[in-house]
């Protein structure tokens, strides 16, 4: 038997998976709704990509003294007000954060500490308003796996949506917080998968 080896399907996955059974249920509405989802994602993620080569680029070019119009004046869409200010801060761009590598940890978007003031940028492609609460998680991984005391520090959360930027200034108190429930929750898993539970 030779197998095929399908190299250009590793770390994706299929919309009619058979790990997913529920698309067999779908009627013919719900399954264009889930596959242009799914399509919707996919444009997210290369765009993604797209911005962190661009910004990463940028940043090189402009350290070696060069001002490229990478990034254009002209009235500005998400993607380009999220890719100046990423340059404009020198942020570190799709920057992995970890408490734990088995249950937490997830990658911002851009991310920079700038004296005592941690920006946290994320860029939203989708059309379902965003939430701050992922930028609050990744505050949290940022001050778990760094050893930083909330308290001391200014949080500046940034949603990139729509052509619009929210801006949220956390509380040290609301990190705590997660950081409580991520340290708690990582023991229950742990402790569950050792048998403790």
């Amino acid at each position: 038997m030779q197998w095929n080896d399908h190299l250009n399907l590793r770390n994706r996955h299929a919309v009619l998976a058979p790990s997913n059974h529920s698309w067999t249920n779908y009627d013919d509405e719900k399954l264009i709704f889930r596959f242009d989802s799914e399509q919707r994602k996919n444009i997210g993620t290369d765009l993604h990509e797209w911005a962190e080569n661009t910004i990463l680029l940028h940043q090189k070019m402009k350290k070696l003294g060069m001002t490229p119009d990478l990034i254009q004046k002209r009235p500005k869409t998400t993607i380009q007000m999220y890719m100046s200010d990423a340059v404009k801060y020198d942020m570190r761009v799709e920057q992995p954060l970890s408490y734990d590598d088995k249950y937490c940890f997830g990658t911002a978007d851009s991310i920079i500490l700038d004296g005592n003031i941690l920006r946290i940028h994320d860029l939203k492609t989708g059309e379902t308003p965003a939430s701050m609460d992922q930028l609050i998680k990744y505050a949290a991984l940022f001050c778990l796996e760094y050893h930083y005391d909330p308290n001391q520090l200014i949080f500046e959360l940034r949603i990139y949506q729509a052509d619009e930027i929210v801006i949220y200034k956390a509380v040290p108190e609301e990190i705590i917080a997660m950081m409580n429930l991520i340290i708690h929750d990582c023991d229950i898993l742990g402790r569950h998968e050792r048998g403790e539970l």
